[in-house]
C-alpha cells in the first residue's frame, strides 16, 4: 500500500506541476513542488502505518502502545522510562532512535503520545 501511496501521489503532484507550470509559465518552482510531494507522501505513509498498528492493536484487544511494546528493543523502552518527566529530552532520544533505524516513525509517534499523556 505504501508503494501505491508514493506512486499515486507522485502522479498527482506531477500533473499539478504541469498544470501550474503551463498556467503560470514558471517551472523553476518544480523543485520546491517535489520537495512538498516527498514530505507529504512520507507523512501519508506514516499515517498509514499508525492506522495499521491501531487496527492490529484493536483486534488484539490492546492499546497501540501495549501492542508495540513487544516489538521495540528493551533498551529503547528503558531509556524512555528514565526520561518520562522530561518531554524535550524524551523527544530527542526518540528522534535519535528513529535516525538509527531502531524504531519506525510510527512507533516514535506512538511512544511520544504515550509519554505525553502520563
Amino acid at each position: 500500500m505504501k508503494a501505491l501511496i508514493w506512486i499515486l501521489s507522485l502522479f498527482v503532484f506531477t500533473v499539478l506541476n504541469i498544470i501550474l507550470g503551463a498556467a503560470t509559465g514558471f517551472r523553476a518552482g518544480s523543485v520546491l513542488f517535489y520537495l512538498i510531494w516527498f514530505y507529504s507522501a512520507r507523512a501519508m505513509c506514516n499515517a498509514w502505518d499508525k492506522s495499521r498498528i491501531s487496527k492490529n492493536a484493536e483486534k488484539a484487544g490492546m492499546r497501540p502502545f501495549e501492542y508495540i511494546k513487544t516489538q521495540i528493543p528493551e533498551t529503547v523502552l528503558e531509556r524512555c522510562e528514565e526520561n518520562r518527566g522530561d518531554y524535550d529530552s524524551l523527544k530527542r532520544i526518540v528522534k535519535a532512535y528513529t535516525k538509527e533505524k531502531l524504531i519506525s516513525r510510527a512507533y516514535a509517534d506512538i511512544l511520544l503520545e504515550e509519554y505525553r499523556l502520563k
